[in-house]
């Protein structure tokens, strides 16, 4: 039976099979990945550091521009006021055309990097995880979201910049 399907309103369906489909998007659409890097305090208690860098490298194959979002905290995960992190470099939208010989899309690599600052160095004591979060609205896009669509996110470093001290005792 034909459905029609309005967002804001709850469904409830009984299936007994698999379907595969294409997710369209318009303007509204919004997606949320959330992730948590932690268990960092133990390994940077003998640092301080008047800056840091967090690089990674992300592949994806999703035609949305992709925004990234890094919020320090404690070990009892709320957030550290005196640590900021900037973006320097983003994820770039990987291209829409569907790739025959691949089975798939065209998969776009880019490098993400945050740059940190602490009003404190003795803030990176505090330091316990990284609540890690990649978003995608689709103003002003259209098109479909495909299961064989992803986002990869690879060799994700910390690096500790500018005057470091370490205190080994």
């Amino acid at each position: 039976e034909l459905f029609t399907i309005r967002l804001g309103h709850k469904y409830n369906a009984h299936l007994d099979y698999n379907i595969l489909m294409p997710f369209k998007f318009g303007g509204r659409l919004n997606i949320v990945y959330n992730d948590t890097i932690e268990d960092m305090n133990e390994d940077l208690q003998d640092y301080e550091a008047t800056a840091l860098a967090v690089t990674a490298k992300v592949a994806n194959t999703i035609p949305l521009q992709l925004n990234a979002k890094l919020t320090p905290a404690d070990i009892n995960g709320n957030e550290i006021r005196d640590i900021h992190v900037e973006l320097t470099k983003s994820i770039v939208a990987a291209a829409t055309e569907f790739v025959p010989a691949r089975n798939g899309y065209a998969e776009k690599e880019s490098e993400l990097e945050f740059n940190i600052t602490l009003d404190d160095p003795k803030a990176l004591k505090k330091l316990d995880k990284f609540f890690f979060q990649i978003g995608a609205s689709a103003e002003g896009a259209t098109g479909d979201l495909k299961t064989n669509q992803y986002i990869i996110v690879k060799d994700m470093r910390l690096k500790l910049k500018g005057q470091i001290v370490g205190d080994f005792n």
